[in-house]
């Protein structure tokens, strides 16, 4: 019988992470799908999203990083703002609560190359969240 040898599990955690950085840092471009793939926009619609495509891209490639961030910040604002108009603000004082100390968690305990999965996770499931 062959016993197979594995790394300790701090090394072999450590290489999962670098392997997961590495592969979420190769050319992206390959992997983006239109805007329209996402939503209802189609190219020469003439809808709002369909005008931005045509001036940053269908991909939005047009932007840099900190628009591409400051654009998702908004976005999740407005998201935000929407729910707490509908469940009221004694619920979300109630998720600020909760969600303060795992936010900080986050922040000190997650590195910044699982961030962007963690947020991918997130907008997944509030998707098809009811």
């Amino acid at each position: 019988m062959i016993k197979r040898l594995h790394p300790p599990t701090k090394v072999r955690q450590s290489l999962i992470r670098v392997h997961r950085e590495y592969t979420s840092h190769q050319d992206i471009s390959k992997m983006n799908k239109p805007i329209g793939f996402y939503t209802s926009a189609m190219p020469g619609d003439g809808s709002y999203l369909d005008e931005l495509q045509q001036r940053y891209g269908s991909t939005f490639e047009q932007l840099s990083k900190i628009e591409k961030l400051l654009l998702l910040h908004g976005i999740v604002q407005n998201l935000l703002n929407a729910e707490i108009n509908i469940q009221g603000s004694s619920v979300a004082a109630a998720a600020v609560s909760t969600v303060s100390l795992i936010a900080q968690s986050i922040n000190k305990r997650v590195t910044l190359g699982e961030h962007l999965g963690l947020a991918s996770a997130l907008i997944n499931q509030l998707k098809y969240q009811r």
